[in-house]
């Protein structure tokens, strides 16, 4: 067996091999059982005059060419068919396509699909030689219905069960949800909420199209078809789940009074909501493909193509598939001859990414132009089953319902008048489809195109809020979670600053601003200063700052260290749109004011080092001196030594580390410095012990009171003791001052047992061992 599929994969590699140039290479794999619908596979003709005659065609030939007629009988083909229909007015544009050059040959289904291509071999006059693919629903769980949920209409729209959808606007009401973790559609409301222009072809099981909150939205041929049921290959729409759920989320209606919310339902009035085109590809009976439902729907107005099934089990889609989706994006709101009739010249096709959980590559959705949606949860995880990859183009919200709460998947319609929920990337997809007809229905006309709606979705992502709460899975979810907004507002202008002032300092400028308010009256967050020299126009800082909480009319605040004292500014404030958008700048004069030097923050400790210890001693100076102008400034240190100084030292940014020289005591002088001049300088007493006990302990033995002594040293200290082995007994910080013992501290003991401890005294960093007796 697995040598029939080696040499099988080499035919299909070698499938497309001598094709021309507008054919690119068949995919490199071999067909799995499972993933292919039995009896048949596809062919695609060398020749673009050729016309196979599939009437004519018997087990022994008779379709007019001899080589395609023998290649099909040592398969043990009974019947050959045309893949894609003439498209009838459609049919010239379908043939330059080429699509007129691609036959199914149906085969024994009780003969493995890989057999019956192997034996068909690769004549002259096919081209490309492929499976056909099986198409498999891509919900990650089952559309549950809902039981009685809570009725409460939210503005702008009247609908009673829209707060079962959290992916509309999410508040964080449900323990786990995060607020904002939502599509941001109500202010792309504000502009549009669709148009009956716009046709979502909604690939899928059947649509409930009696539904009374699909009803007034649902596409009609003219002839009284919503679609068309490319299972049994005409106009039957059998109502699924699947189908009608996904339906719901696009194109729901809105304002009636009735059910939920679509994203691009209407507002209500006539006419106003996207319209759906029922394409089913998943029945009871028969089998649909790709390459009929692509071509029959762009044919048939639709402009955006939505998918919320995929392949299983295949590494790459089939020549046939790509061809059909080309199709879509090229044809799709045109006129045969090319010209632009419907919203948008071109079409867009949008595929949920499946529901494995893994970051291998599915298709369709990984085909190049297609748009890949990935699934984040309520919390701005990515959902569990999700799939991920850099594959991926873009995140919406399906939900994850894995803890076994309904509500935290998608709520949407169900047939019978119903409502239910569902989650995977079955519901996320649709919801980028009806972001899309928002985008058509307010964008469209002529010369817009699906080049421009595909880059204004992807622009959309907000990746970065998405890996913040993803940071194992950066690059691997597309441009981030879509944004309705950013669609309609991305170069909305906030109003400017029109209230500030600055207070200067000695090297730092202290700015206040009178909070504005952006284009749909919410304080703006984002703001750019810019700081340039009053005396040369040069630009000398520019920084980037937010403000969270801001409210309108509040103040906004921010300080600007490490300028120059006593110097002239202008400063400019500008406000920025959550994208990026500016304001015009705010301008005001500022000044700061005379240097003030640092200081020190206390007296320096006294220092203690044996004269054995030839590491020395460190101390962190930045702790011991600050600059009032600016704290976050850097000091420049220095040391003096006095003449027979019994330490020597080095200075390393704010380290200074002393190394015992001589015994006895001198006093050093550390001095702090800024950058302008201003210093401060504090003396530093260090004591060079020549008998090598840095810390004495007495009375040894002791009974209730340990007293310890560091010549020359003041402070508090950590002291643990320990018993033989090792185990701490007592922990405690000694403060020690100078007294008439010397310099000395206490602890209590009277707890411990009698016998033989151990002291341990972290002083600076370096720990003594002292033993000694309790009685």
């Amino acid at each position: 067996m697995k040598h029939r599929l080696f040499i099988l994969a080499l035919l299909l590699s070698a499938g497309c091999a001598d094709a021309p140039d507008d054919t690119p290479s068949a995919p490199a794999t071999s067909p799995r059982d499972e993933s292919c619908i039995p009896g048949m596979f596809r062919v695609k003709l060398r020749d673009a005059d050729a016309d196979l005659d599939t009437r004519a065609f018997t087990r022994s030939g008779g379709s007019g060419c001899p080589g395609f007629d023998a290649a099909a009988t040592r398969a043990g083909a009974y019947s050959i068919r045309r893949v894609f229909s003439d498209g009838e007015r459609f049919r010239e544009r379908r043939r330059k396509a080429g699509l007129h050059r691609w036959y199914d040959v149906l085969v024994d289904p009780e003969l493995s699909v890989g057999e019956a291509m192997a034996r068909f071999g690769h004549p002259n006059e096919v081209v490309c030689i492929e499976p056909v693919y099986r198409m498999v629903p891509t919900a990650a769980k089952p559309v549950v219905r809902a039981a009685a949920v809570p009725d409460l209409s939210v503005a702008p729209f009247n609908d009673p069960l829209q707060d079962n959808q959290w992916f509309l606007c999410n508040d964080g009401t449900l323990s786990g949800q995060r607020e904002g973790a939502d599509l941001n559609v109500r202010p792309a409301w504000s502009v549009t909420a669709g148009s009956h222009e716009v046709i979502v072809a909604v690939a899928d099981g059947g649509i409930d199209w009696t539904h009374p909150d699909l009803a007034a939205n649902m596409w009609d041929d003219g002839e009284g078809h919503c679609g068309y049921n490319f299972n049994r290959r005409n106009y039957e729409i059998t109502p699924s789940d699947h189908g009608t759920h996904v339906a719901g989320i696009i194109g729901a209606v809105n304002n009636n009074g009735v059910g939920i919310c679509g994203i691009a339902g209407g507002d209500g009035s006539p006419e106003s909501g996207v319209r759906l085109m029922c394409c089913q590809v998943f029945d009871d009976v028969g089998s649909a493909s790709i390459e009929e439902l692509m071509t029959w729907s762009a044919d048939h107005g639709a402009v955006i193509s939505q998918n919320s099934w995929n392949y299983v089990g295949v590494s790459d889609l089939s020549q046939s598939g790509k061809e059909a989706i080309d199709y879509f994006i090229e044809h799709a709101g045109c006129d045969e001859q090319g010209n632009q009739i419907g919203p948008m010249k071109g079409g867009i096709v949008i595929f949920a990414a499946g529901n494995d959980g893994v970051a291998t590559p599915q298709y369709p959705a990984a085909y190049e132009p297609v748009v890949a949606v990935a699934s984040l949860g309520a919390d701005l995880r990515k959902a569990s089953s999700s799939n991920y990859g850099d594959w991926i183009d873009i995140a919406a919200l399906g939900g994850d319902a894995n803890n076994g709460d309904e509500r935290y998947g998608v709520y949407s319609t169900i047939p019978d008048g119903h409502y239910g929920f569902a989650s995977g990337t079955s519901m996320a997809c649709p919801q980028v489809s009806g972001i899309a007809a928002l985008a058509v229905a307010e964008f469209g006309g002529p010369g817009f195109t699906s080049d421009r709606l595909k880059e204004l979705l992807l622009g959309s992502g907000r990746r970065q809020l998405v890996e913040n709460y993803n940071p194992e899975y950066v690059g691997q979810l597309g441009s981030g979670l879509v944004d309705a907004e950013y669609l309609f507002f991305r170069d909305a202008v906030p109003e400017p600053v029109r209230e500030a002032a600055a207070t200067g300092g000695g090297t730092r400028l202290t700015l206040q601003w009178t909070v504005p308010a952006d284009y749909l009256g919410r304080a703006v967050t984002s703001y750019d200063l810019r700081v340039v020299s009053a005396e040369s126009g040069k630009t000398l800082r520019e920084e980037a700052v937010e403000i969270p909480d801001a409210e309108v009319g509040g103040t906004g605040s921010h300080t600007i260290e490490g300028l120059d004292p006593q110097t002239g500014y202008r400063v400019s404030i500008i406000s920025k749109s959550r994208y990026g958008t500016p304001a015009e700048p705010f301008e005001l004069a500022a000044a700061t004011s005379e240097n003030t030097p640092p200081s020190a923050n206390g007296p320096l400790p006294a220092l203690f080092l044996a004269s054995s210890d030839r590491d020395g001693i460190a101390i962190d100076l930045n702790e011991w001196f600050s600059d009032p102008d600016a704290p976050k400034d850097q000091l420049s240190y220095f040391v003096s030594f006095p003449s027979a100084s019994v330490v020597e030292g080095r200075i390393s940014g704010s380290e200074l580390r002393l190394q015992p020289v001589a015994t006895g005591i001198s006093t050093l002088t550390v001095i702090a410095q800024d950058r302008y001049g201003g210093s401060a300088s504090a003396p530093l007493r260090i004591t060079v012990d020549g008998t090598g006990a840095a810390v004495e302990l007495f009375p040894n033995p002791c009974t209730e009171r340990l007293n310890l002594r560091i010549p020359g040293a003041t402070g508090s200290f950590p002291v643990r003791i320990c018993d033989r082995t090792g185990r701490d007994l007592l922990n405690a910080t000694v403060s020690i001052r100078e007294n008439e013992d010397g310099n000395t501290g206490w602890m209590n003991v009277a707890d411990l047992v009698p016998g033989v401890y151990t002291c341990k005294v972290d002083y600076y960093g370096k720990t003594f061992d002292i033993p000694f007796i309790k009685r």
